[in-house]
């Protein structure tokens, strides 16, 4: 028989063992809300961050990550601010960017 990766699970004709296993479990949506939760309590609702385009894709919005020698994030420019561009957006540009950090539960990516 092939073992079940979690010793307590349901076996047939057998009961689980109770045992103290930490904190209790929370679903996937509920770790999802308290990260968008506390993102959204601890971080102002403005931000300027200073950066290197990379990966820019101009669709309606544009995508693209925002990095340093560090870090990236991944960012969304909005067609109705993308508008408001007087200049031609390209990978490898410096620049600062301003906008909000928020967390998109559905896809699990912080913006």
């Amino acid at each position: 028989m092939a073992r079940l990766p979690f010793p307590d699970a349901d076996l047939p004709g057998r009961s689980p063992k109770p045992r103290d296993t930490g904190p209790r479990a929370i679903t996937v949506t509920e770790l999802a809300a308290t990260v968008k939760a506390a993102l959204a309590q601890s971080l102002p609702t403005r931000i300027r961050v200073v950066g290197e385009i990379s990966n820019f894709s101009d669709r309606a919005h544009w995508f693209f990550s925002l990095k340093d020698e560090g870090a990236a994030i991944r960012c969304v420019c909005f067609a109705s601010a993308a508008r408001k561009v007087n200049f031609a957006v390209k990978d490898r540009m410096q620049v600062f960017a301003t906008g909000r950090v928020d967390y998109y539960e559905t896809q699990g990516n912080i913006q």
